[in-house]
């Protein structure tokens, strides 16, 4: 099927999608292509962005027969994020939350998008120019509790829906994620700030595949500092292969007084350690603030 042929059918799946229970319907489709290596850019990604992505992979498939990957989250941060914000994402990958805030910042504000291996970031910054998004900034390097140089893997094999997974890349290998890539640089956030004398950060993104409770280690000054909005992946799989629970990632940023709330479809419940599930995506909400 030609391109021009997927993209009027993308017109009508990702019209779909917003009827609830239409992606089961959908999801042969979606599973169908991605069996096939082809890469194309899109027009209308949050309404009028350019998106280069791969029908092949697991989340530039979604973004491409469903308009996005992670609905939930950009739904809220939808609300969060206004004009003039400095948004810090943590493992951007191809740049959807990247532009999605970057729009909602505006010339105004910042976008400091932290991505270290460099397909992803080849492509994360080819996102970037296509659009003219001058207030972000690809940063080709990862976070974590110490400066240092460290392998990344991911998975060898295909996803479980037969596509390649982009966001499995991690330092913490484990499970089938034991290919090396490449090897990284690594800083902690609150060195990185300092080096450019950041004066407010407001919401940090941070989905690193096991290394989210050294990020934040790492950035617990910005954290003291700024209390931003921090939007977390929480899994116990990952955080077993870091050698630490789930549960201590929200037992680090419980002294700054933040409240946990698990991402999805309104209401989102609040979470505690006791109350975490095996994989969650999780805002935590500073003190005096409300979702």
């Amino acid at each position: 099927m030609s391109a021009n042929r997927l993209l009027l059918l993308r017109a009508v799946t990702t019209r779909l999608r917003q009827i609830p229970g239409a992606v089961i319907a959908m999801e042969p489709l979606r599973k169908r292509f991605g069996q096939r290596r082809s890469t194309l850019v899109v027009n209308d990604f949050d309404g009028d962005l350019k998106f280069e992505l791969d029908l092949d992979g697991h989340m530039g498939s979604q973004i491409f027969w469903y308009g996005s990957y992670s609905r939930h989250e950009l739904r809220l941060l939808d609300r969060i994020v206004k004009p003039g914000m400095t948004v810090m994402d943590v493992g951007a990958n191809a740049g959807e939350v990247t532009l999605f805030v970057a729009k909602r910042v505006g010339p105004t504000g910042r976008v400091f998008s932290f991505e270290p291996l460099d397909v992803m970031a080849d492509r994360l910054t080819l996102n970037v120019a296509m659009n003219h998004l001058d207030q972000v900034e690809v940063v080709r390097m990862g976070l974590s509790d110490a400066d240092g140089e460290v392998p990344i893997y991911s998975a060898a094999e295909a996803f479980h829906d037969g596509t390649h997974h982009e966001g499995l890349g991690t330092i913490y290998p484990g499970g089938p994620r034991t290919k090396e890539l490449q090897r990284i640089q690594l800083t902690t956030a609150d060195k990185w700030a300092a080096s450019r004398d950041l004066d407010r950060v407001d919401v940090m993104k941070i989905d690193v595949e096991g290394a989210e409770l050294p990020v934040i280690h790492g950035a617990l000054g910005l954290v003291e500092t700024h209390r931003p909005w921090l939007f977390l992946e929480v899994q116990e799989l990952t955080a077993s292969n870091a050698s630490y629970t789930a549960g201590d990632v929200l037992d680090a940023l419980t002294p700054f007084g933040y409240r946990f709330y698990r991402i999805q479809r309104d209401p989102m419940p609040e979470v505690t350690r006791d109350t975490l599930q095996a994989f969650q995506n999780v805002v935590a909400v500073p003190a005096g603030k409300a979702l």
